[in-house]
């Protein structure tokens, strides 16, 4: 040291805070998609979404990613807000799926708990697998038709006997076909279906 002068030394440290800067970010480019059958249990596992923070881990609050599904699920699915873990918790039934879509369309938000905060969505859909859960169903319980017995082969008796069915034409499920289970009032009396 300089005749005069004196010198002293102190350890400064400074603290680097992590500025919440890094918005959540989900895998698959936020697009999920699950199937499930209709009817499925309450409580069933469908599809579990994920997203990171590129903030800070150690010491920063901004990383922990909560969900939460913000639109479409009527009732019908929740998400665990830690797990991103998507369940049923109403009924599924394809028939009556939003008016018959045949498919449900989820918007998950993954927020993280910087400051401030900040939201990315996902987009989640769940298409409903249809089963064949519903019989097939004749307006009336019976059809009463007289023909001469004379009647040329190929005459029409009842000229329209039809049924519906719930369940999904797409699916084969609510295709109908149409037979004569008992036509043996004589021996030489035969009734047919004929298909339009």
């Amino acid at each position: 040291n300089a005749p005069g002068t004196s010198e002293d030394t102190r350890n400064v440290f400074v603290t680097i805070i992590d500025v919440n800067e890094h918005f959540p970010q989900f895998t698959n480019n936020g697009v999920y998609s699950a199937t499930i059958n209709e009817n499925i249990a309450l409580n069933s596992d469908v599809i579990t979404v994920f997203a990171s923070d590129g903030d800070q881990q150690t010491g920063s609050t901004a990383v922990q990613v909560s969900y939460a599904i913000t639109n479409g699920s009527s009732g019908t699915f929740t998400i665990n807000p830690t797990t991103g873990e998507i369940t049923t918790i109403g009924p599924i039934n394809h028939e009556l799926s939003q008016g018959g879509a045949q498919n449900y369309t989820l918007t998950v938000t993954a927020t993280d708990r910087g400051t401030p905060p900040h939201q990315t969505n996902a987009t989640v859909t769940v298409l409903v697998n249809d089963l064949n859960d519903n019989a097939p169903i004749f307006p009336n319980v019976s059809f009463d038709a007289s023909v001469p017995e004379n009647a040329a082969p190929g005459t029409v008796v009842v000229p329209d006997v039809s049924a519906t069915d719930l369940d999904a034409t797409s699916s084969g499920n609510g295709v109908l076909s149409y037979s004569v289970l008992d036509a043996t009032l004589q021996p030489s009396v035969v009734f047919g279906i004929r298909s339009n």
